[in-house]
């Protein structure tokens, strides 16, 4: 069958579907988010972002983003100042991808034909919580691409991956080839706290220098940086400094955290540590080269929140990392750069 094009029709003349992508924060989620820029960019859709302003370098030399919009913070005012400012432009499809109030009201407050909000599973996710067990694995990816295949008339198979794009950054003097370890998380609970003996042992096997990131203020991360002698480059890097820096490295070790997420986007050799959360709340790294490591033994008291933030009920570190040992974490990261080894020669 042959498809014929009216006479005289220039498809150069049809004009592209616009959208407006809305994830505030955090930075890991936001990382997540760049799968729906990659699906929608991919069938050329005209594509604005709305974040938090401190994550908006994120998205500094992305060209898939005609416009990124900074939020400065979530009062109403706020909200109607950004929906004035796009009120020229009429969306094809709004896409909320948090679904917060401050989201939902932006949502309805923009133009747009068609408004999309992303089912986040809450319900299911609390109730693993009160019941400590784990729900079945939905990826956060995934239900931000569900409503993206919706508006573009997709097969529910098409898939995307979260992709980054780094800025050419020039690198502080490090040593090379290294490895990055990320000990610290938005949440004290999720922090695994062998990070030093591991740090030590990693270096000593893979026979390479150890770069430790983090937050300013991290007090952790600078200790294991001081203890086994790695580079401390906790607090000296922006987002596109240490999207640099993780793209370069021969792997990142993580904690729960976005250190993990974006070092899985830039396709680098990536374990991350999970303790009161569990991978099924939607959050592993979906790289090819990820790793996730995790209590051997099912604890009765795991998972024991949504993100992390709860005491543990043994008191002191939590037990769920306690009990991850050095070797756990070695052995994982030793499979993914043998892993990378044999990708490298096929």
């Amino acid at each position: 069958m042959h498809l014929h094009k009216p006479k005289n029709y220039d498809f150069r003349t049809v004009k592209p579907k616009t959208a407006l992508l809305i994830r505030l924060s955090a930075l890991g989620d936001i990382v997540l988010a760049t799968a729906a820029i990659e699906l929608l960019h991919r069938h050329g859709v005209r594509l604005f972002f709305v974040a938090k302003s401190q994550y908006i370098d994120l998205f500094k030399c992305d060209h898939r983003l005609e416009r990124v919009i900074p939020l400065d913070s979530t009062r109403l005012s706020e909200l109607r100042r950004i929906a004035k400012e796009l009120g020229g432009q009429r969306f094809d499809a709004v896409f909320d991808l948090h679904f917060k109030i401050p989201t939902i009201l932006l949502t309805i407050f923009v133009r747009g034909d068609r408004k999309f909000f992303y089912n986040k599973r809450i319900f299911a996710r609390r109730w693993a919580v009160l019941t400590h067990t784990r729900p079945k694995e939905v990826h956060t990816v995934e239900l931000y691409l569900r409503p993206i295949r919706k508006f573009l008339g997709l097969r529910d198979h098409e898939m995307a991956m979260p992709r980054l794009v780094p800025c050419s950054c020039e690198l502080p003097d490090l040593p090379t080839p290294y490895g990055v370890i990320a000990p610290g998380a938005n949440a004290p609970q999720r922090v695994w706290p062998h990070f030093p003996d591991f740090c030590r042992k990693a270096a000593a096997q893979f026979q390479i220098k150890m770069v430790v990131v983090g937050v300013e203020g991290d007090a952790f991360a600078h200790a294991v940086a001081r203890e086994c002698g790695a580079v401390d480059m906790v607090g000296k890097t922006d987002i596109q400094g240490l999207m640099a820096l993780l793209s370069n490295a021969e792997f990142v070790v993580s904690n729960d955290s976005a250190p993990m997420h974006i070092a899985s986007a830039l396709g680098v050799p990536t374990v991350a540590i999970f303790g009161p959360t569990v991978p099924e709340f939607g959050m592993r790294p979906l790289g090819l080269l990820s790793k996730v490591v995790e209590p051997k033994d099912e604890l009765p008291c795991r998972p024991c929140s949504l993100h992390g933030e709860k005491r543990c009920r043994y008191g002191g570190r939590p037990r769920c990392l306690e009990s991850i040992e050095v070797d756990d974490v070695m052995a994982a990261l030793d499979e993914i750069v043998r892993k990378k080894e044999s990708l490298r020669w096929h």
